[in-house]
């Protein structure tokens, strides 16, 4: 790929490493530190990521992934590695290099909610994404990973603070397992996954006790952008719908509150989208080929009245599902 150059120890894609110095540093909780660059001659401006690896051979052979190229994907500009010479088993310092971040959707959600015009309870404030703005994002975040779904990749960490977005409107994500700090299943046991948007199964594995640790699929990383979506519409975070307690749930009587919010400041279209992706039935949860084909208006989305009484409560170890009946289909399309 592009200028490579490696010995059994270092390696370098696509770029040269002394080719750029640091600018400055930053600490964030979805990737950790990292490192504004600049180009020593043409004073380009990136973003650059060291992760310790010992197994840095499974990292070079990811280097396909490199050339994978979507409008809404974060561009890795390249990579290398080097070998540590202190450690005493066999490690690698990679440095990834990708283009700077804009900012991300919770850093918005932020900064409308401090307009002192903002009303929380109201369906119709202003400050709230418009029904195109919300449209917009939900569209362009689909169509990414639909892409990245077609090419068998999972995100596995959809949050608003990992989705990213210009003033202009452009929303995009980065390929989690070429930039982040750590394998997912080791973030979580260092008391992060309080910052995380789980399904439910995902959810199920961490807290049941002799349930093994669920890997994210696709079917997990819909509902964990659903409640991204949810997030956005609503301007409530998602992760206070998780209760890491002494017998930990997920409080799907408030995510049923929040819907109804959805539902009353949004079209039935948007409503309906985020509901279906917040299934509690893994099998039952849209992927992202057909949430593309519902969006794009390729396949008619039936619009479902929606009762919220009565509720059917299900235990399933320690965790409590609440499923809410729906009634009076009709299609609206």
């Amino acid at each position: 790929m592009g200028n490579t150059n490696s010995t059994s120890l270092d390696f370098e894609y696509n770029l040269s490493v002394s080719d750029y110095a640091v600018h400055k540093k930053y600490r964030d909780f979805v990737f950790g530190e990292f490192f504004e660059v600049k180009h020593v001659r043409t004073g380009e401006l990136l973003m650059m990521k060291v992760r310790i690896l010992n197994d840095a051979e499974k990292y070079r052979q990811n280097s396909q992934r490199f050339a994978l190229s979507h409008p809404n994907l974060i561009k890795i500009k390249g990579f290398a590695g080097k070998a540590s010479k202190t450690s005493s088993e066999p490690s690698h310092k990679i440095y990834v290099y990708f283009a700077p971040l804009p900012k991300d959707l919770a850093e918005f959600i932020k900064a409308r909610k401090k307009n002192p015009l903002f009303k929380e309870q109201s369906a119709n404030s202003k400050n709230f994404f418009s029904e195109s703005e919300l449209e917009n994002i939900i569209t362009q975040l689909i169509d990414v990973l639909e892409y990245l779904q077609n090419n068998n990749i999972n995100h596995g960490d959809l949050r608003p603070e990992a989705c990213f977005m210009t003033e202009a409107g452009k929303v995009t994500i980065c390929d989690r397992q070429l930039i982040y700090e750590e394998e997912l299943d080791n973030n979580l046991e260092k008391n992060n996954r309080k910052n995380f948007l789980f399904s439910p199964e995902m959810f199920e594995s961490l807290t049941k006790p002799g349930v093994n640790f669920r890997e994210p699929s696709t079917k997990s990383d819909v509902f964990s952008l659903g409640m991204t979506f949810l997030e956005c519409a609503t301007f409530r975070r998602s992760a206070s719908l998780y209760e890491w307690t002494e017998n930990p749930c997920i409080n799907f009587s408030g995510l049923i509150n929040r819907l109804d919010e959805v539902q009353a400041r949004y079209s039935p279209k948007i409503y309906q989208i985020i509901a279906e992706m917040l299934k509690f039935d893994e099998q039952s949860r849209p992927n992202f080929v057909k949430l593309k084909r519902w969006v794009s208006g390729a396949e008619a989305l039936s619009y479902r009245a929606v009762s919220h009484s009565p509720h059917h409560k299900v235990r399933f170890g320690l965790l409590e599902f609440v499923i809410f009946r729906r009634n009076g289909h009709q299609d609206l399309s």
